[in-house]
């Protein structure tokens, strides 16, 4: 995945200015102060949100002009996009639909995919009623219905507790031995210093690798205010 000059205007103003980056398999971290265009940058590469400028490379194929190319990512933004009223796997099931998987495809893979985020005990609970940790990991489960190749987080870590986020580490290594793409943003520098094999600082509108990923740990930055803006169902699963 290649990102070539991409700015993002609001209003006049740009977030980004001809912003560049190679993303490979693998995992891979964003991190910067809140405000600084994570959650954008990301929406981005997950072809939700269109850069004002530049190009997103996918297989040779700029993805904003072929988005059949969507199907290799998917995408879990930081705040729950799925249904309160349902069901784990009616949402679940809800997802598979709008993203037309075969039905026959859809229960050879369901098993899988439940036991990979822990939800086989919970599957009859609904969204709204579960804990903080038990909502993200039926949102990553959503978004692996279709095998993406790619896999976008924004905040994944964000409301779980030390344990809640070893597991979600563990799933990501999971993912890394399956030869995906896993890209987040995150505040648990040292926590993240420890599994990535690529980290990324966002500032002043452009991404700065860090030599080593331990680096991260030593990384210190002024907090400023943003706005997160949360997808609807059918832009996260289409």
């Amino acid at each position: 995945m290649h990102l070539i000059d991409i700015d993002y205007k609001i209003g006049p103003q740009s977030l980004f200015h001809r912003l560049n980056a190679n993303f490979t398999a693998g995992i891979t971290a964003i991190v910067g102060a809140n405000g600084c265009g994570k959650s954008t940058l990301l929406r981005i590469l997950a072809g939700i949100c269109q850069p004002s400028e530049g190009k997103l490379i996918i297989h040779e194929q700029d993805l904003y002009q072929a988005p059949q190319l969507k199907e290799n990512i998917g995408y879990v933004p930081a705040t729950p996009f799925l249904y309160p009223h349902l069901t784990v796997i009616e949402n679940i099931i809800l997802c598979a639909r709008l993203r037309k998987i075969n039905q026959k495809v859809f229960k050879s893979l369901l098993p899988t995919i439940l036991q990979q985020c822990n939800l086989f005990e919970f599957q009859q609970i609904l969204f709204g009623k579960l804990s903080d940790g038990l909502k993200k990991r039926t949102m990553i489960a959503s978004q692996l219905i279709h095998q993406p190749r790619i896999v976008i987080l924004d905040e994944p870590c964000a409301e779980l507790d030390p344990f809640q986020r070893q597991q979600l580490w563990e799933l990501f290594q999971q993912w890394q031995s399956m030869n995906r793409m896993i890209i987040f943003s995150s505040h648990h520098l040292q926590e993240v210093s420890r599994i990535c094999n690529h980290i990324y600082q966002l500032s002043q509108g452009q991404l700065h690798l860090l030599p080593k990923p331990e680096s991260a740990a030593q990384i210190r930055w002024q907090a400023s205010p943003s706005s997160k803006v949360t997808p609807t169902l059918e832009e996260v699963c289409t």
